[in-house]
C-alpha cells in the first residue's frame, strides 16, 4: 500500500473510516481502529485529462461525421457528448435524465436534471445541443434520455468506452487517460479561458461551492484558467463555449438583477 499514489489510498482511508464511524455510531464497537490513522495529503489539481479547443473539435466533428452517415448509434452518441462539451453537465446527470425532462421555458430549450445531492436544477441547452437531442430523439417522449439499442438506459462504462473510442479515431495521443468528465472540464476550462466570469461558469457547471473546482476559485491565488488542467500537449487558446458565451453571461447576469413583475413570474 506504500507504494500506491496518495490519492487512492485517501480514498481508500477515506472508505475504511466511514465503515468504523458507522460501526462505532451503531455500538457495533467501541472505538474505531483507523481513529488515529493519518491520511495522505492529496493536491488540489484535477488530474482529470482536459481537452483544448481543437481537441474537443476534432471529436465533436467525427461525432458529427458518424452521425450524418447514420452508423449505429451514433445520433444518440453525438446529442450526449454535444451536451457534456456544451453544456458542461456530468455524466450522471446526463445520463439519469429522462425524456421527459426535456422541455421549453420562456422561449429557451431546458433540460430539468438532477444534481449532485439531489438537488434538482433546469439547464439551459445550447442550440447546437438541442438540435442534436431533438434529432437524436426524432420524437421520442417517452423512457430514459438515452437508451441502449435494446431500449435500457445507457450507463456510464459505455459512455467511457465511447469518449475514449472516439478520441483514438480522431488521433488523439491521449485517448486512453480520457472520461466523460474530460469534457465537462473542457467545458469549464474553455469558458474561462474565453474570458466568462467564474460566477456564470460556476452556475452553468452547478457547483454550489467554488472550492470544489480549482479553476473556480477565487481570490489573489487563483491559478491560471485551465492551468490545473493536464492537457494532451496542444496550446491553449481561448473559445466561446455552449451557451456560456459572453453574451448569454451578459444576458443571465441581467436577469438577476431585473426585478421580477407579477406579469414575468407568470
Amino acid at each position: 500500500m506504500r507504494s500506491s499514489p496518495s490519492e487512492p489510498v485517501a480514498r481508500r482511508l477515506s472508505a475504511i473510516a466511514g465503515f468504523y464511524r458507522y460501526a462505532t455510531d451503531e455500538d457495533l464497537i467501541d472505538r474505531s481502529p483507523v481513529a488515529g490513522v493519518r491520511r495522505p495529503k492529496v493536491a488540489d489539481d484535477s488530474q482529470t485529462t482536459g481537452l483544448d479547443r481543437d481537441q474537443l473539435r476534432a471529436v465533436l466533428a467525427l461525432a458529427r461525421q458518424r452521425a450524418a452517415a447514420g452508423a449505429g448509434q451514433s445520433s444518440r452518441d453525438l446529442a450526449l457528448l454535444t451536451l457534456l462539451a456544451h453544456n458542461g453537465l456530468r455524466i450522471g446527470e446526463a445520463l439519469a435524465a429522462d425524456a421527459t425532462d426535456l422541455g421549453t421555458e420562456r422561449g429557451h430549450r431546458v433540460l430539468h436534471i438532477t444534481r449532485k445531492g439531489g438537488r434538482r436544477a433546469t439547464v439551459v441547452l445550447a442550440p447546437v445541443t438541442a438540435r442534436a437531442l431533438d434529432d437524436y430523439l426524432t420524437g421520442r417522449d417517452t423512457g430514459p434520455l438515452f437508451i441502449t439499442g435494446g431500449g435500457r438506459r445507457y450507463d456510464e462504462p459505455a459512455a467511457f468506452r465511447l469518449v475514449r473510442r472516439l478520441a483514438r479515431a480522431a488521433g488523439l495521443d491521449c485517448a486512453e487517460r480520457l472520461s466523460p468528465h474530460s469534457l465537462r472540464h473542457a467545458f469549464v476550462t474553455l469558458a474561462l479561458d474565453a474570458g466568462v466570469s467564474l460566477r456564470d461558469v460556476q452556475d452553468a457547471a452547478g457547483h454550489a461551492d467554488p472550492p470544489h473546482h480549482p479553476a473556480l476559485r477565487p481570490g489573489p491565488a487563483q491559478p491560471r484558467p485551465g492551468s490545473h488542467l493536464r492537457r494532451c500537449g496542444v496550446p491553449r487558446r481561448g473559445w466561446s463555449v455552449g451557451s456560456v458565451s459572453r453574451r448569454d453571461a451578459a444576458a443571465r447576469r441581467a436577469r438577476r438583477t431585473t426585478p421580477r413583475t407579477p406579469e414575468s413570474a407568470a
